[in-house]
């Protein structure tokens, strides 16, 4: 019966489609770009869409009221990555942007791989900060959740102060953190001298020492993997940024898992690795994939915070200042649109594996 209701519905919603794309052809044809275009296609689209569900009356009335939200959808998400594609085919920049844009096919694509020499290191920095951010976040948070989860005095505010560095803006943080790790009058080297040590060159490229010092792998870990106290020093801000996200969800789903497992492993004899081993980590294994998969993702879109602490230094750049630098400030905008398909093809592939890896439901308790 619902499937019959909606293939009748199918004609009714093309007429509709194409008169409403006739009608914004229209308008946007006969009238000057501009707000009163804009107000028109609007007005347009209000009195169609309430023909439309005078039309199909109540009975359709779950279908027509996803309309509003299906084309917001399209306009937002589904155009601009079309457009994006569409881009990446054409040689455009600042010089032709209005005039003829020469087809070039896969062209934008192959430069990207031989002529930008940023390109490489920069997906490798980007990726590199994805897994050691997940991997230090992540376990601080968890920590940080499981002490909190007992009985510990002053739990409210202790909690309300672990939240405090994510609900600041990504450039304060930096701004902040480019304070604290200052070589001169930074807290961290100030701490460091009252114990008698040395200051280290935060925000630096000089490689980290015991790095280098690793027989065979230290030069090429220094050279290639950015073994160096500017990349330490964002791996640490966006830690403090961010794990506390980590402890919220974690500490949250902690407080929800149900507890006669945890009872009838006590009642057996199991220790306290055993049963976060067998028990705590198999229950949330559901939300640790959410978390993780959340931050991977906001991982890879990191700009602001490490704008702030290097500007649009090459030795700190990342997918997205990388992007930003060619497409915005070079005005290359189909090198600009390859950069951001690639950068939208690693988190199509994150997601693709944390589904894999964290799909599966978590075993089921009696």
């Amino acid at each position: 019966m619902v499937l019959q209701r909606q293939v009748r519905l199918i004609p009714t919603l093309g007429v509709w489609i194409a008169a409403l794309a006739a009608s914004w052809v229209a308008i946007w044809r006969l009238m000057p770009p501009g707000p009163g275009a804009i107000l028109a296609s609007g007005v347009a689209f209000v009195a169609l869409y309430v023909a439309l569900m005078v039309r199909l009356g109540d009975g359709y009335l779950s279908f027509t009221l996803l309309i509003p939200a299906m084309i917001l959808l399209l306009a937002v998400t589904v155009v601009p990555i079309a457009f994006l594609i569409y881009l990446s085919f054409f040689q455009v920049t600042i010089l032709n942007f209005r005039g003829h844009w020469p087809f070039v096919g896969v062209e934008n694509f192959i430069r990207v791989f031989r002529e930008d020499p940023l390109f490489l290191p920069t997906l490798i920095r980007t990726l590199e900060l994805l897994v050691l951010g997940l991997a230090l976040q992540f376990a601080l948070g968890l920590g940080m959740a499981l002490w909190l989860n007992r009985r510990v005095r002053f739990e409210s505010l202790l909690s309300t102060l672990i939240l405090l560095p994510m609900m600041t803006n990504s450039i304060v943080v930096g701004m902040l953190w480019k304070h604290l790790l200052s070589f001169y009058n930074g807290l961290f080297n100030l701490l460091l001298n009252l114990v008698g040590l040395e200051g280290l060159p935060w925000l630096t490229q000089m490689p980290i020492g015991w790095a280098q010092a690793l027989p065979a792998l230290g030069p090429w870990a220094v050279e290639h993997l950015n073994a160096n106290y500017a990349f330490l020093s964002i791996l640490i801000a966006n830690t403090w940024q961010w794990m506390p996200f980590m402890f919220l969800l974690l500490r949250a789903a902690l407080r929800s898992l149900p507890v006669e497992p945890f009872e009838a492993a006590r009642i057996d004899g199991a220790g306290a690795w055993q049963t976060f081993f067998f028990l705590t980590l198999p229950l949330l294994k559901g939300v640790i994939g959410v978390v993780l998969l959340v931050r991977a993702i906001d991982i890879l879109k990191t700009f602001g915070m490490i704008w702030a602490l290097f500007g649009n230094a090459t030795i700190t750049r990342v997918m997205p200042i990388h992007i930003y630098t060619v497409g915005i400030q070079t005005q290359d905008y189909s090198q600009g649109a390859v950069l951001s398909l690639i950068l939208a093809g690693v988190s199509v592939l994150v997601y693709w594996a944390f589904q894999r890896g964290f799909g599966r439901k978590a075993p089921a308790w009696d």
